[in-house]
Formats: C-alpha cells, structure tokens, sequence
C-alpha cells in the first residue's frame, strides 16, 4: 500500500533537505506540498529548492499557476482550490469528508452542497475526475488537536465493502494515520495512506533527517508487512543484483532502489564466501527497509533466514522444501521455462515464478530455451486453463521497449539487472520502469 507523504503547514527548518531525502533515499513516488499560509513567492522559493527531476513527484495544495512553471506532477483540489487552472491536463486528486462525497467524485461529478467547514467539498465541473481522492479523518489527527475521527470503525468497514476494487485503490486514508493503525486502513482497502504529524513530528523537533528516513520506514513497513505475499499486492519490477565495472552487488541494488523499485532479489553468482554474501546481504537488507521494499535472496536458504523470502532454481533447493523450512510467512518463488515447471511450482506453495529468458542475456549462465513473446502467450493461456494464477515475471534480456509488450501478453511483472546497471542513468532507468508498469 502507498504511503504519501504530506508537508506540515508551517515552515520547517531545511525542509527542502527532508523533502529530497524522502524522494531520493526512501522512493517516495507521491509528495503533497500543502502550505496554505505560504504568499506565492514563498511557495515559488520553495520548490526552487527541490531539483527539477524531483518537481514531478510534488502535488501543490496551493498557488496552482506555478504548476506549468515548475511541471509538477499533480493538483489537489480543496475548498481553498476548488478548480484547477482552465486547461490543465496533469493529474488531480481531491478531499472528501464522506462516503457520499467519494461517490460523486468517483463518478466524475463533485457536490457542490453547502456544508459545515469540517465537511465542506469543492464545487466543480462535471468532467473531473480525480486519479485519487483523499478521505478524511479516518482517525483522531496527529498534528491538529481536537481533530476527531469522522467514521467509525463499523462504518468504514461496511461503506468500503461496498465499493469495487478498483473504486478503493483510489481512495487515500488520511488523518491520524500512525504504524499501529496503518494495517487497518490497509485491510480496509484503501490504495494508501497520506501522512503528517507521524512523519513529521520527530524530525521538526530533532531536525535529524535519520529520524525522518526511520519513521517513513515505520510507517511503509507497517502498511505492507502482512500483504507482500498477496498474489495481487506484489510488486510489479523485481530488481535481480549484479556486479559490473562501475557499481558493486550493494551500489546496484541501492541505484535500483533509489529509481523506485520496490524488491530486490540477490543473487550472487561468483566463488565468494558465505561470510561475504552475507555481509552484502546485510547492506542490502538496510537499504530495503529504508526505502520501505522487499528482499530476497536467490538460491541459498540459510542467507535468506531474515529476508523477505527465498528463489529457488530448477537445479536448487525444490519450493515444497523451501516452504517447509520457512513456513507461510516468506516469499518463496521458482524459476521456470515451460509450463511445467510453474505447475509444479505452484502445486509446491509458491507465491509467484520467474519464467525466461525472454531473450539472451550475459548476467545467466546456462540458460534455457528463449520465450519470447509467443512464449509468454503460450505459457499465460495454459496457466488460464488450467486454473493457475500464480503471478509470472518476465526475466532476462528485457529492454526498455520490450515490457509494455510484455505485459500485454499477461504476464504479471517483470525481472531486470542489465537494463538498469547498464544504463546511462540507472536511477532514471529503473523510475521509467516503474512507471511503465
């Protein structure tokens, strides 16, 4: 589930400098800059403070005639802003205060009805349509005193169920979010949570921008710790680690990471000592929790004991074994080339398979027969008919033009290495990825 960051109203000192380090370090993809006091200079100042490649991960609350200047990558409407500069094409997103207000927005048309300020709405035009919409407050505000809930548990739970799936994963949860409610507003379906005081609250008093990165991690682990073996929660890009001329097993995963990737796999092929593999497993396992993302290590059980979960190849451990060392709670996943291999994966307990190669690639030895696109389709139909739904990644020899292409044929994710280390700009090439996916 993602969690989105929102400013305080205030200014903080170096904020610009925590703003970067959450885009940067953590791979916040999604940054609402809301500062309603702030005089259009003071917000111009500000994002001049933020580099310009990071200026499409904000969403201005506020002072929306700067959003061409600075190419931001989305408005949010309020009733400070109830209407977004005539002719703006980039994204929106919008708060509500109630079911009823949500049902409106979902269907392209805001109320306009006069209400009391906690739950007043925007007036708009009926062609919006918001890409998400912020629903408020689920739970007493951190950062507002006396800013009480407005649902009950009992009626969130009955008003989410009625919405279908791809209604939720446009909804945002915001208000009094914190790591020990985060997995409620998880299970309840929401497709995120925003959050302030939690993320806020330590570094404005430390000004220690570990702090910051420690409490986004709280808040990122907790919403997705207990849904990342989901068949429909897992993330779309696995980044498989690579040692080249320029960048070390640690350096890879940390450009892949910074890029917005959200699971690396190690894999370490050359004659190393355990005691090595397990130290770069360590600083790995560091990075990942800091940009809230997943690990798991390719083909030895006892270096994954304290990742994410375990891969197994077709000469290696088998799943059945893999899931009976580790138990429900870790990812286990096979590779695989033919349809047989992810029937068996599947029938053994595993919770997704990596099938290739697409084409040749150096960063395998040994490799099986190339798939290709036609392989992809034959392979995904079969799976159809045979009631098979485990998620399948594409892996190895994959281009930049290749995975729009790929995902069409079915396949559910996709597998990379070279396609970011080799790459002019890794961090670059790895955010494309992601949003190609």
């Amino acid at each position: 589930m993602t969690v989105i960051p929102i400013t305080t109203d205030t200014s903080v000192s170096d904020e610009h400098s925590a703003v970067i380090m959450l885009l940067e370090r953590c791979g916040v993809e999604r940054l609402h800059v809301r500062k309603p006091n702030f005089t259009l200079q003071q917000m111009r100042q500000w994002l001049a403070q933020i580099p310009a490649h990071l200026h499409r991960c904000l969403r201005l609350h506020d002072h929306f005639v700067l959003a061409d200047e600075f190419a931001v990558g989305g408005l949010h409407l309020n009733t400070r802003n109830p209407l977004p500069p005539k002719g703006y094409g980039g994204l929106l997103s919008v708060s509500c205060h109630s079911f009823a207000q949500i049902a409106n927005c979902t269907a392209g048309i805001v109320s306009s009805s006069t209400t009391p300020a906690r739950t007043a709405t925007v007036s708009t035009v009926s062609t919006l349509m918001p890409a998400d919409v912020f629903l408020s407050p689920i739970f007493d505000s951190v950062s507002k005193a006396g800013y009480k809930s407005g649902f009950t548990m009992q009626e969130l739970t009955t008003q989410m169920e009625m919405i279908p799936a791809a209604g939720k994963r446009r909804i945002i949860a915001l208000g009094g979010i914190t790591p020990q409610n985060i997995a409620q507003v998880r299970d309840l379906g929401f497709g995120g949570a925003a959050v302030i005081g939690s993320l806020w609250k330590r570094y404005t008093e430390s000004k220690n921008l570990n702090h910051l990165i420690d409490d986004y991690a709280a808040l990122s682990n907790a919403a997705n710790a207990a849904e990342c073996v989901s068949a429909d929660t897992l993330p779309k890009v696995i980044f498989i680690t690579h040692a080249t001329e320029k960048y070390n097993y640690i350096q890879s995963a940390e450009l892949a990471l910074k890029g917005g990737i959200k699971w690396v796999q190690y894999r370490h092929k050359l004659p190393v000592t355990e005691q090595e593999q397990q130290a770069e497993i360590s600083a790995i396992t560091t990075l990942c929790k800091r940009y809230g993302a997943l690990l798991t290590v390719n083909d030895h059980p006892s270096l994954a004991v304290n990742a994410d979960g375990l891969h197994v190849g077709l000469q290696d451990t088998t799943v059945a074994e893999a899931r009976l060392l580790f138990g429900a709670d870790k990812i286990i996943g096979g590779t695989a080339n033919t349809f047989e291999h992810i029937k068996q994966h599947a029938e053994q307990g595993a919770n997704y398979v990596g099938v290739g190669p697409f084409r040749f690639t150096e960063t395998k030895e040994n490799l099986s027969s190339l798939l290709g696109l036609n392989g992809y389709i034959h392979i995904v139909n079969q799976c159809r008919l045979n009631n098979i739904n485990i998620p399948i990644y594409a892996i190895g020899g994959i281009r930049m033009g290749d995975i729009k292409l790929i995902f069409e044929t079915g396949v559910y994710g996709v597998a990379v290495s070279s396609l970011i280390l080799q790459a002019e700009n890794p961090v670059e090439a790895a955010a494309k990825i992601v949003s190609i996916t």
